[in-house]
This record gives structure tokens, C-alpha cells and sequence, in this order.
């Protein structure tokens, strides 16, 4: 067995005690309970009314549907319940524009009518008030994200960070290296800046975090999606030459 492939599954059994203490608090009990959900909700799975987006039609894609401990669905935010970032693109033309801000009041008021959800769901309500560190290494398992040695070890870092605070006894069973911190110093950096890319282009194009656009919009999104990704290339050209523009661009089209 490689030294990667041991030092991950050091990383797992470490993951595995540190859930095993989680699951002894009855905040974390209480917000296990079992909970029908829809793990695939997002703006393209539901339908609504083309005059009044806000009375839903129906839901498709419910082959991953599955009853799962509550804590699993309350740690990602559905796309629909995302807040769009500002707009940031001053010559924008007004049509542009306007279309911008009927898009972002729709998006708001599904941001606000998401939060109501733990309100009107108690079993919702229990695991949404669990600290995301915890909400996230609880529902690793059932998400895929301890197939990543870094996603498992940031996921680990940030529950030792607050160890104190979340009220375990002892302490963490993660201890990383000085070259571990700096790996992780160093994948977070990266991971940070796409994310803050997505974000720019989500605003940009009016586009998903996953760069999807509907095909009506795509002959008008794509000369500006290219313009986009060519001044993206040149500047990483400049900044680091070293760099590969392409590993950094968060979409497939180039």
C-alpha cells in the first residue's frame, strides 16, 4: 500500500472516532432522526409556472430520493436558496441589467422562503442548528466527500479548531503535521478562489455554480463566456507563468 493511499486511511479511521463522539451528543442524536428528502433539488428538477415562478408545478429526478439521518440534507443549500452575487460588470447594457434584477428578486425570495423550512419542519429544524463543521463531516459518508485525503482533512482540521467550543470531551483526534498545514493552507487558498470564481461568473452570466445555462440563453451567454475565459487565461498567463490557466477554470467549455 502506497504512503497516500496509508495516510488516507489513517485520515478515515481518525474521521470514524471523531463521528463516534459526535454521535454521543444528544444535539447530534436528536438531529439524526430519519427524514424522506429529495437530494437532488435544484432549479433544473423543478417546475414552475412560466407567469408565477413562486407555485411549483412538479418535481422530477427522484431516483436518488432516500430516507436518511436528518443532518445529511441540512448540510448543502439548495442552488435555488443560493444568494446571486452582485453584479459587477458596469457596462452591462440596461436590458441586461433588468434582466439581472428580476432574476436576483426571484432568487431572494426563494433565499427567504428557504429559510422558513426549519420553522415548518422540526425534524429539519434540529439538524440546521448543528454547526456546518459537524454537518459536514456527519453526512461525508453518504455525500462521497471522504473519497478526497485534502476534503477529509479540512473537513477534520475545522472540527479540531472547534473542539472546545462544540463541547467534546478530551481532545481531537486529528493532529496534522507542519507540512500537513501548509498542504491544507495551500488546497483551501486554491479551492477559495475558485469558488470566488464561481461566484463571479454565476453573477456574470447568469449562470449556475456548475456553469449550466439554459439553452435558450446559450448563443448570448457563450461570446461573453469566451471573452470571459480569454481574459481569464491571459491574466494567469502574466500573474505565473507557471500556472496551467486551465486547472484553476472551474467549467468544462473552453
Amino acid at each position: 500500500m502506497s504512503m497516500k493511499r496509508t495516510h488516507h486511511k489513517e485520515l478515515l479511521d481518525v474521521a470514524h472516532q471523531t463521528i463516534q463522539k459526535l454521535l454521543g451528543q444528544d444535539s447530534v442524536r436528536k438531529a439524526g432522526v430519519p427524514l424522506l428528502s429529495h437530494p437532488d433539488l435544484h432549479t433544473r428538477n423543478i417546475f414552475v409556472l412560466p407567469k408565477d415562478p413562486t407555485v411549483i408545478t412538479g418535481i422530477i429526478d427522484w431516483q436518488s430520493a432516500a430516507v436518511e439521518p436528518a443532518y445529511v440534507f441540512a448540510a448543502e443549500t439548495p442552488d435555488f436558496a443560493a444568494e446571486l452575487p452582485e453584479q459587477e460588470d458596469a457596462e452591462q447594457d440596461h436590458t441586461q441589467s433588468q434582466a439581472f434584477a428580476n432574476l436576483k428578486a426571484d432568487v431572494d425570495f426563494c433565499v427567504r422562503t428557504w429559510s422558513i423550512v426549519p420553522s415548518i419542519c422540526p425534524k429539519f429544524r434540529e439538524a440546521s442548528r448543528l454547526d456546518d463543521s459537524v454537518l459536514q463531516l456527519l453526512s461525508a459518508p453518504s455525500n462521497g466527500w471522504l473519497d478526497d485525503a485534502d476534503s477529509l482533512r479540512s473537513m477534520l482540521s475545522n472540527i479540531k479548531q472547534k473542539w472546545t467550543e462544540l463541547g467534546l470531551p478530551g481532545e481531537s483526534f486529528y493532529q496534522e503535521t507542519q507540512d500537513e498545514k501548509k498542504t491544507l493552507e495551500t488546497w483551501l487558498d486554491r479551492r477559495r478562489a475558485t469558488q470566488r470564481l464561481q461566484e463571479f461568473l454565476s453573477g456574470q452570466l447568469g449562470c449556475d455554480n456548475d456553469g449550466w445555462v439554459a439553452t435558450e440563453r446559450w448563443d448570448n451567454v457563450l461570446p461573453r463566456y469566451r471573452e470571459i475565459y480569454r481574459s481569464f487565461v491571459e491574466s494567469v498567463a502574466e500573474s505565473d507563468p507557471e500556472e496551467d490557466a486551465d486547472d484553476l477554470w472551474p467549467f468544462d467549455q473552453r
